[in-house]
């Protein structure tokens, strides 16, 4: 967008209304990033630590979602996030 926000797009969409979906952030130029959504309520943001990706809060997500909504997503240069890892980047 010319703002500079990132618009969204889903990945897939699940027909269960607990299940998670996937969306992908295209980041033009620098590839896309793939953040995992689950649950209802106030969102909860899980980053996960260097050499790992989002699935390292499999465990804690099924008593999260209860409760809220569960963002995880795969940093740079992690899981299924395509753009390169730069930590100058990430905030």
């Amino acid at each position: 967008m010319a703002d500079g926000s990132l618009p969204d797009r889903p990945v897939a969409n699940r027909a269960a209304k607990d299940e998670s979906r996937l969306h992908m952030i295209r980041r033009p130029g620098q590839g896309d990033l793939i953040a995992e959504v689950t649950g209802r309520g106030r969102p909860v943001i899980l980053i996960h630590g260097w050499a790992v990706d989002r699935r390292m809060w499999a465990p804690q997500v099924p008593a999260l979602k209860r409760r809220f909504k569960v963002i995880a997503f795969d940093r740079r240069g992690f899981g299924q996030s395509t753009c390169p890892a730069g930590l100058d980047q990430e905030l």
